[in-house]
């Protein structure tokens, strides 16, 4: 058995050229994404490479567009949910207990998505684009973030909508 067959079992059996052609397409990704994000982060006025490192970079963009207090919360529900993932491993016993881990697990996840919903509609107005544009680049970020990072968009700032106040 290959190396590649090993780290991928779904590729057993499966032509070199198919496994080869599907990496270079998803390292292709990969890398366009990265640059896209780094064009943002110059546009932000922020130096490229805070993009990069994982906390950081979001705490940045939350920090540039949002608001740092949602950072917090995002991120404890990323870290809550995580652990919940492992839950077999804490091994929990009784039925009203995962009851109950689970509709926690559901609202933070509920939460989750409602703030990663509300960054992006924030990211369309920092850069001068409405609510269609923020949708975008929630479900097809990949194209919407090199739209945002190659396009003329310009930095605007934390934009307030339709004469909201910003959130603390």
């Amino acid at each position: 058995m290959y190396i590649i067959e090993k780290i991928f079992p779904e590729f057993a059996g499966q032509p070199w050229a198919v496994i080869i052609t599907g990496l270079s397409v998803a390292a292709a990704i990969w890398i366009l994404q990265i640059i896209s994000w780094w064009k943002v982060f110059r546009k932000m006025g922020e130096p490229g490479w805070k993009c990069i490192i994982p906390f950081y970079g979001e705490y940045i963009l939350f920090s540039r567009c949002y608001s740092v207090k949602r950072y917090w919360e995002y991120l404890v529900c990323d870290l809550v949910l995580w652990i919940f993932q492992f839950e077999y491993f804490i091994n929990i016993q009784g039925v009203v207990w995962e009851i109950i881990l689970g509709i926690v697990a559901v609202i933070l996840c509920i939460w989750y998505i409602i703030i990663e919903v509300r960054l992006t509609q924030k990211i369309s107005y920092a850069f001068g684009h409405g609510v269609a544009f923020g949708l975008g680049i929630y479900f097809f970020n990949f194209i919407f973030m090199l739209i945002l990072g190659f396009g003329k968009s310009k930095y605007l700032g934390n934009q307030v909508p339709y004469g909201k106040h910003l959130e603390s």
